[in-house]
């Protein structure tokens, strides 16, 4: 458990944290509209002053409001969401945050996290080792994968490529160091345990 900026931090491993997520920053800009959409805007939030969401497309068309979250899409066209929205207490911060541009009336307190999903990948050749699922406060959910690296595995958070560049622009991310650090040190130690119990039981096999 660490002290950050929000407060009290740590890992939820009994999966009971259900404290509340607030807007504690939010900025928008006006994008090019298709014309079937009147108004559509681009918002970037910060979510208990811990967490960065970017890209997050507002369209809004008659008298409805539609928002959009980053997603990966993959060669084939299939989406694979990147955050999602999990309590109802963060829907309403967030849609309100959006909507009137201001941020939260009340002060983030406190973050957990708890890995709520761990995939790791069969195929060695792949850079990619594992797909992970963090759930923050219970309340909202980030995607991640941890990669293979010439330093060793690391964590990549959601990111898309700038056609133009080639670059890769990070979409959602962890502006916190501390709150960082705590997170990604706890998936790697997961995937490091996860390595540590294939041996073991490929060693049952073969003394088998």
């Amino acid at each position: 458990m660490l002290l950050s900026a929000v407060g009290i931090f740590g890992e939820d491993v009994a999966g009971s944290g259900k404290s509340e997520i607030f807007v504690t920053s939010i900025k928008k800009l006006p994008v090019k509209a298709a014309a079937a959409v009147s108004t559509v805007e681009k918002a970037t939030i910060v979510l208990n002053d811990c967490l960065e969401v970017r890209d997050i497309m507002v369209n809004k068309a008659g008298g409805k409001v539609n928002i959009v979250y980053p997603a990966y899409i993959s060669t084939n066209g299939k989406e694979y969401p990147q955050f999602e929205v999990i309590s109802e207490q963060a829907k309403m911060e967030i849609e309100k945050a959006i909507a009137t541009g201001k941020p939260s009336e009340k002060a983030a307190k406190s973050l957990t996290f708890k890995v709520a999903k761990f995939s790791k990948m069969k195929k060695t050749t792949s850079s990619v080792k594992a797909f992970v699922s963090v759930d923050f406060n219970s309340a909202v959910c980030v995607e991640c994968k941890v990669m293979d690296g010439k330093k060793g595995p690391w964590i990549s958070w959601p990111s898309v490529k700038d056609e133009k560049t080639g670059k890769y622009l990070p979409q959602i991310l962890i502006i916190n160091a501390n709150v960082k650090n705590v997170v990604e040190n706890s998936i790697l130690r997961k995937y490091k345990d996860s390595g540590e119990e294939q041996s073991e039981e490929e060693g049952d096999q073969e003394e088998k």
